[in-house]
């Protein structure tokens, strides 16, 4: 029987606006035995997992994806993007991002991070047996690629303005 698990965090800007509650959705796909289930859910720190099957999860995030323009945001995103491939998840992205190639880029780093080196460095908290889990991995390389994005941008600013660009300047959250 096959097994494996896949977690997507979705950040749907059409909701922004009335939103009470986070953001960020997660979702914690697990394709396997019940016991498999077991194994790997227990730890998904952002909702419930859900037990299906691969027809469950193409259908689910088809049906997120369907009409929509996206950005696909991974890290180390090579095995992300065979996978949609293989289990033929329609997700046709505008860009894709990764956040190792982000990190490196804006802390001007002679290599790239893993997301458990991140995380500290956008003082992003996380306990690291959260990391074990791909729900929790979509969540936290979803958070840091905002992260990301607000301080490539001040970064850029500060360039503009003639300043010594500085990647830290302050406390950012993001849910």
């Amino acid at each position: 029987m096959a097994k494996y698990n896949i977690g997507i965090s979705i950040l749907d800007t059409r909701d922004l606006h009335q939103s009470a509650s986070t953001p960020i959705q997660t979702r914690h796909y697990v394709v396997g035995s019940k016991d498999y289930f077991m194994q790997v859910s227990w730890n998904f720190a952002f909702g419930t997992s859900l037990h299906c099957t691969l027809s469950q999860i193409q259908e689910d995030i088809n049906k997120l994806v369907a009409g929509r323009d996206s950005i696909l945001i991974v890290h180390r995103g090579k095995n992300d993007h065979r996978w949609l491939e293989a289990a033929k998840v329609n997700i046709q992205p505008l860009y894709t991002l990764d956040t190792r190639d982000a990190t490196q880029h804006i802390f001007e780093l002679d290599s790239r991070c893993t997301l458990q080196q991140i995380l500290p460095l956008l003082e992003i908290p996380y306990d690291p047996e959260m990391l074990g889990n791909t729900g929790n991995i979509a969540k936290f390389t979803s958070r840091a690629m905002l992260l990301l994005a607000v301080l490539g941008t001040k970064k850029l600013e500060q360039e503009e303005q003639g300043q010594n660009p500085s990647p830290r300047t302050g406390k950012l959250s993001v849910l």
